[in-house]
């Protein structure tokens, strides 16, 4: 079981909402952590075909990412901002 799987009819911005809850819920988070939890969970849908304008996968069978793939992603974020920082 995958807790980043979108399940079906359900949005994939009211998914991400509820996903974003667990983990603050779970964890202690300041600012700004609960929004780079978001941009991160946004561009990894994003990336896998899933748009948020209509709420579903852009066809074919959905890719869904992982925990994995979130802490992957953040290590190249935080790379990526102190390139730029």
């Amino acid at each position: 079981m995958n807790p980043f799987e979108v399940p079906d009819r359900i949005d994939v911005s009211t998914h991400l909402d509820l996903v974003k809850a667990v983990f603050m819920a779970s964890f202690a988070m300041w600012i700004p952590l609960p929004q780079v939890l978001e941009q991160c969970l946004v561009q990894l849908y994003t990336e896998r075909g899933w748009d948020f304008t209509t709420g579903r996968h852009r066809g074919g069978r959905p890719d869904v990412p992982t925990l994995g793939d979130l802490t992957r992603r953040r290590g190249a974020d935080r790379a990526d901002t102190r390139l730029q920082g």
